[in-house]
C-alpha cells in the first residue's frame, strides 16, 4: 500500500524504488486504504504505477492470507491489529518509532532511502516464518504492559501517604 509523497524531495527516487520492489515481489497486489480529495491511493496507482485493479485493504485483511507493505502507518497498524503482518515504509519519525515499540525494528524502513531488496527480503522472512514476527510483537507488548503496571504500582506507593501531608 503506497501513497503519493508529493512535495517530498525524494519523490522520484521513491517511485523508482516502489517499481523495483514490485518487480521483486511480482505476486504482490496493490491495496487501497484511502480514497478522496488529493489523497487517493487508487489515483496514485493509476497515474504513477499504471495499475487500475487495486484491491481494498479491508478485503485483503478479511482474507487474512497476506503480508502488507505499507507507507501508511495506519495501514500497517490496522493490518497488525487484524492479525496480518506488515512491513512499514515510514516517511515520518513516528512510523519507525511505532514499529520499534512493537519490537519490529527490522520490518520498518524509511521511504526516502529504502532498499527494495531489503524490503523484499523482510517480506520473504515473514512468509518463511510468520511465527517469529508475532513472537516479537507479543514479547514487546507483554514487556510494555509489565512496565506500565510497575509504573502504576510505583505511583500508588508514592501517593499512599498523601493523606498524611506528603
Amino acid at each position: 500500500m503506497f501513497r503519493d509523497l508529493q512535495g517530498k524531495p525524494y519523490r522520484n527516487a521513491y517511485l523508482q524504488r516502489i517499481r523495483a520492489l514490485m518487480a521483486l515481489l511480482p505476486d504482490a497486489k496493490l491495496a487501497v486504504q484511502a480514497r478522496g480529495r488529493g489523497n487517493s491511493d487508487d489515483v496514485f496507482y493509476r497515474e504513477h504505477l499504471g495499475v487500475d485493479n487495486a484491491v481494498l485493504l479491508k478485503d485483503v485483511l478479511a482474507e487474512g492470507n497476506a503480508i502488507v507493505v505499507s507507507v501508511r502507518l495506519h495501514g500497517s497498524l490496522e493490518s497488525i491489529l487484524a492479525g496480518v503482518p506488515s512491513v512499514h515504509l515510514a516517511y515520518e519519525r513516528k512510523g519507525r518509532a511505532a514499529f520499534a515499540d512493537l519490537g519490529l525494528d527490522d520490518f520498518a524502513f524509511h521511504a526516502s532511502d529504502f532498499d527494495p531488496q531489503a524490503v523484499a527480503d523482510a517480506v520473504r522472512s515473514i512468509a518463511l516464518d510468520e511465527e517469529q514476527y508475532w513472537t516479537r510483537v507479543e514479547s514487546r507488548t507483554q514487556r510494555g504492559h509489565q512496565l506500565f503496571v510497575e509504573a502504576i504500582k510505583h505511583e500508588l506507593r508514592e501517593f499512599d501517604h498523601a493523606d498524611h501531608g506528603r
